[in-house]
Order: C-alpha cells, then structure tokens, then sequence
C-alpha cells in the first residue's frame, strides 16, 4: 500500500495513533503538519490544542489557538477554549478578553467554556461577562 504523506488525512490519522500511543512529541510533529496542509480544518485545531493543553503544555495550546483565531476569526469555539486555557493558567485577564469575544460571536453556546474548564462555573468575573452579555 503506498501512503500519500502529502494528504492532511494522513497526517491526522497519523497524530491521532501517536497520541493514543503517547507519543506527544511525535503527535505534535503529525499535527504541525495537519495544521499546515489543511489550515481550514477547524476540528484538528481543536483537536490539537486539546491534546497539548491535558499534557500540560499550556503554552503550546494556547498558541495553537491563537494562530487558529487568526485563520478563523469568527470561530467562537477557539475563543472560548482560549478563555479556559487562560483561566487554567491563572491568566485572568487574558481569559476575560478571550470570554467576550467568544460571547460576541457565539452567546448561545458559552457553555462550551465549562465543558472545557468546569471550574470557570466557579469564577465570578465568568459568570457576571456571561450574565452582562445575556441580553444582548
């Protein structure tokens, strides 16, 4: 069977196997290079930064979803996994901007932001922007 290592399904099967695995690093390289044969694929984006954020590397994730906002500015998703990173890593005020931004895109689906950081249900600079946004 001859393999096409220019296709983006390639590499993201390929990602995916390594992470099971838990080979992060070699995921990592298979996920740069999803990202950049397919820029347009929002879910591996996702995917990936989730993958980098539960291996505690938080930085990477973030930065992942920061160049992800930049292809797709209008994802609120990235926003709101943004906000919980940032919340995550005690970034408070990085997470307030993320949350209101997510908010102005997408209100009706802001759960997505305790789905991905529970403890953000906790936090009252979280639930006042939800409830100041909630009439909008």
């Amino acid at each position: 069977v001859e393999l096409n290592v220019d296709s983006s399904d390639y590499w993201f099967v390929y990602a995916e196997i390594q992470k099971k695995l838990g080979f992060i690093d070699e995921a990592r390289i298979a996920y740069d290079k999803v990202v950049e044969l397919d820029p347009q694929n929002t879910f591996v984006i996702s995917e990936y930064a989730e993958m980098l954020f539960k291996n505690e590397y938080f930085q990477d994730s973030i930065d992942v979803l920061t160049q992800g906002i930049k292809t797709h500015p209008d994802k609120a998703e990235f926003y709101y996994r943004l906000s919980a990173y940032f919340l995550k890593a005690g970034h408070e005020l990085d997470a307030s901007e993320m949350l209101q931004c997510a908010l102005n895109i997408d209100y009706e689906n802001h759960d997505q932001l305790f789905t991905y950081f529970p403890n953000s249900k906790h936090s009252e600079m979280v639930l006042e922007l939800i409830e100041s946004y909630k009439d909008s």
